[in-house]
């Protein structure tokens, strides 16, 4: 109970933010979502390793009406949130999912490691590239 107690009270008078740092040297898409998205759709609207920032964001509308935003490298994208749970996902630059459907509860925060696995950021760090485990993947 203390968990769900703790992010309504987080929804109803705190802030809810979620940043996404990108660690690696080339650009990603995150998509914050509801509902599940469909991983055969998101392999079909993209051809394997053939993909261009504009077919990316073209094709992404044969997936869902979620907005998708770009994440240059080495920068960070800040998402305000009015609910508890939000699903995410990650497109990487040559149109490969890197995470479909994630779970977020609110408040948490990652990074996109170099290798594209997905990591914790550090609570209440400002350095956006420290994961939880005290890691600096800025470097």
């Amino acid at each position: 109970m203390g968990n769900s107690f703790t992010a309504g009270l987080n929804n109803r008078f705190g802030s809810n933010i979620t940043h996404v740092a990108n660690a690696r040297s080339e650009p990603v898409w995150v998509c914050f979502h509801t509902t599940e998205l469909q991983p055969e759709a998101i392999k079909a609207a993209f051809k394997a390793g053939k993909e261009t920032e504009a077919s990316i964001e073209g094709n992404w509308k044969y997936v869902t009406q979620d907005g998708l935003v770009k994440i240059p490298p080495d920068d960070f994208h800040q998402k305000h949130r009015n609910t508890a749970w939000e699903r995410m996902t990650i497109i990487g630059h040559d149109g490969q999912p890197l995470v479909i459907n994630y779970q977020i509860p609110a408040n948490h925060s990652y990074i996109i490691a170099k290798s594209g696995a997905l990591k914790r950021q550090a609570y209440g760090c400002s350095n956006l590239f420290k994961d939880a485990h005290g890691v600096d993947h800025s470097k």
